[in-house]
């Protein structure tokens, strides 16, 4: 993406690429969602948090997921990309204050395994 913002030719061959891995990228999570969601066991013992996924119309909902899911990755890749055209300082704070939210969160929750 970062390459094709700076280019001159932008060919529909470079957009599927990076249209194609983002939603390579969000089918692996959201196939591991909706396993976990639609197992029973996980079901039973967790029913507040699992049983998004309706036991009817599966397959729409996993569609629009991972769509959701990939327009998200394309959304932060253009964000990433504008802002190292931008400034590169931007970014790299932009970068650390992500992940710093996303490790506070993950010890705060007490799922910190590194």
């Amino acid at each position: 993406m970062y390459a094709l913002l700076g280019s001159d030719n932008v060919t529909l061959g470079a957009v599927g690429t990076i249209v194609s891995s983002a939603m390579s990228i969000a089918f692996a999570p959201t196939t591991i969602s909706v396993d976990f969601d639609t197992d029973p066991v996980r079901r039973l013992l967790g029913p507040n948090y699992y049983g998004y996924m309706p036991n009817e119309n599966r397959l729409l909902v996993f569609v629009l997921m991972v769509f959701m899911s990939g327009s998200h990755v394309l959304m932060k890749l253009l964000a990433c990309s504008l802002m190292l055209r931008v400034n590169k300082i931007w970014f790299w704070m932009y970068m650390a204050m992500d992940m710093g939210v996303y490790f506070l969160y993950k010890i705060a929750r007490g799922d910190f395994r590194y």
